[in-house]
């Protein structure tokens, strides 16, 4: 066999394991049945452990991007550990801190678990807490994902922005909120304080002084403090805040992205590298400008791309020009 032959073999042998890697690299074969997130959290703590149950199967080796970072924007996550059932025959797991997006190349069909510990979900609201789960940049990923959040002993809830998708119950020694479907809650919630009695020896001793009226006092007050405070920081950001889209700065950011960008399509976490915005106030800026016709959100594969309008791209060019002349 002459050396010209053994090329030819070799370029048809590269040929052939390039386009093979090519067809699995893009091949989306894959049916995301079930999404749980269920975190077992200690409020005093700060901390606890969040585990991603996906329930999926994928006839091809295929690459599904999950958002993890579900919790406002603040927490922090580390991957400790996964497992999975079922019939998978290849897994690869990545998670990115960065953008909060976990990355399965998988193939087969079964149930993937992976584990984070979790820090800084709560926000700390004068004695009380606040939640936030926002899973709207699950849209298009899967119809009705699921969130178990379970706090130890017993919870009382003070503040609740929706009822929609959401119940409270009692398990285990645990208050359980569960969140089904695509949407935003904010909960703020206090923990029971535990009675405790000592023994009374003697029944001549003078009965201890009633304090139950100065703590009720005490709690109402701090009650109606930290809805006022959470109310006053859900106006500034939540999406039902009024935007004045030729002055906001995050806004205008990301139009121009969009724009300069010569409206290719954007993901959310491509705007956030470009913008240097947090993911939290990407998202909830783009729904916002969704909601106002300024942009369009398309599902390309397993990921969402975000254009400009029409209208979003005559803004666009105003708020760029109204820059320009400033800076003049």
């Amino acid at each position: 066999m002459n050396l010209k032959n053994v090329f030819l073999i070799f370029v048809v042998l590269m040929s052939i394991i390039l386009a093979s890697t090519s067809f699995i690299i893009e091949s989306q074969g894959v049916e995301l049945k079930s999404i749980v997130y269920t975190i077992t959290y200690n409020p005093l703590e700060n901390q606890g452990i969040l585990v991603v149950e996906v329930n999926l199967y994928s006839s091809d080796l295929s690459t599904i991007e999950i958002p993890v970072r579900i919790f406002g924007g603040l927490e922090t996550l580390e991957i400790v550990d996964y497992n999975y059932t079922g019939s998978i025959e290849y897994i690869s797991i990545h998670y990115d801190d960065i953008t909060g997006i976990l990355q399965l190349d998988v193939k087969g069909e079964g149930s993937v678990e992976i584990v984070f510990n979790a820090v800084e979900l709560l926000d700390d609201v004068l004695g009380a807490y606040a939640l936030t789960i926002d899973t709207t940049e699950l849209k298009g990923v899967i119809n009705n994902p699921k969130i178990v959040f379970k706090i130890p002993g017993e919870v009382d809830v003070i503040y609740n922005s929706t009822e929609k998708g959401f119940r409270k119950y009692e398990s285990g020694g645990y208050t359980v909120f569960e969140f089904s479907g695509v949407d935003a809650w904010t909960i703020i919630f206090q923990l029971e304080l535990q009675e405790t009695t000592t023994p009374n020896p003697t029944s001549t001793k003078t009965p201890a002084p009633d304090y139950a009226l100065p703590i009720i006092i005490v709690v109402i007050i701090a009650i109606v403090a930290a809805i006022f405070i959470v109310l006053k920081w859900r106006e500034k950001t939540l999406i039902v805040e009024k935007i004045d889209y030729t002055t906001d700065e995050a806004s205008k950011q990301i139009l121009k992205a969009l724009k300069d960008s010569e409206n290719k399509g954007l993901t959310q976490s491509d705007i956030s590298r470009i913008t240097g915005l947090p993911k939290s106030v990407v998202s909830r800026r783009v729904r916002r400008l969704e909601e106002e016709g300024l942009l369009e959100v398309k599902r390309i594969g397993n990921r969402n791309y975000v254009y400009l309008t029409s209208k979003g791209l005559e803004l666009a060019k105003k708020i760029l020009e109204k820059s320009r002349g400033e800076r003049k």
